[in-house]
């Protein structure tokens, strides 16, 4: 099996296990940091008891992939992702250009702004300390956050884009896109490769990620599983 088709387990077993909660067989982001769940093999019933008894009887668990489960776990809701792989590097003429939008790294003093901004334009996952899971730049307009996208999945050997949106107000300045080529510049610079995951119905971001060189590498279903209760 390759990284990046069970990347959570990857991130959870790797750079980001110290924000991890679990065992040997399965793991999830705490809380307050991500939604995420993965299982190191989703086949082995063992994974499947260390599942539940990390979210609990009844508790709900998130996965990118849909999992074989056990028959008493029940599917709550699913719905499909395209990951999408940068495999060629951003030329430094293409990333001087975008960075005309003046991207600038944001810090701890930038969290309530960036909650904020997530909650209004719902770009995925958001939790209290997301904005710790890696690096994130952001764009200004008038003093305020307007856009800003940043890593979430850390691999040993890749880092996932995440977070990318932008305000109603100020879209269509291409913000997206300097953000983007932003955050994967510097995830290159690092030596690893960039990816990132979009909903499958969300077909102007798909179109706006193959504009600046990204493919397709997998379509994946993503699941919310509920735990038996007893």
């Amino acid at each position: 099996m390759e990284p990046l088709d069970n990347p959570v387990w990857q991130a959870l077993t790797g750079p980001h296990a110290t924000v991890a909660e679990g065992g040997e067989f399965a793991r999830r982001y705490r809380p307050e940091y991500s939604v995420w769940c993965a299982v190191h093999d989703d086949a082995d019933p063992a994974a499947w008891a260390e599942m539940r008894s990390i979210v609990g009887p009844g508790g709900a668990a998130l996965f990118s992939g849909f999992p074989t489960h056990p028959e008493r776990w029940t599917v709550e809701r699913e719905f499909r992702i395209r990951q999408l792989v940068l495999d060629d590097p951003i030329g430094d003429s293409t990333h001087d250009r975008l960075r005309t939008h003046r991207a600038r790294l944001l810090g701890p003093d930038d969290a309530s702004a960036m909650g904020t901004l997530a909650e209004t334009t719902q770009p995925g996952p958001w939790r209290p300390r997301s904005p710790e899971l890696g690096n994130f730049f952001g764009i200004d307009e008038d003093h305020a956050l307007v856009a800003m996208a940043g890593e979430r999945l850390q691999l040993p050997t890749a880092v996932e884009i995440s977070g990318v949106c932008t305000h109603t107000r100020s879209r269509g300045r291409g913000y997206a896109a300097a953000l983007v080529v932003t955050v994967a510049h510097q995830i290159q610079a690092r030596s690893a490769l960039p990816f990132l995951h979009v909903r499958e119905a969300n077909t102007d971001a798909i179109r706006l990620y193959r504009r600046l060189g990204f493919r397709v590498r997998t379509v994946k279903d993503v699941a919310l599983l509920r735990a038996p209760p007893d």
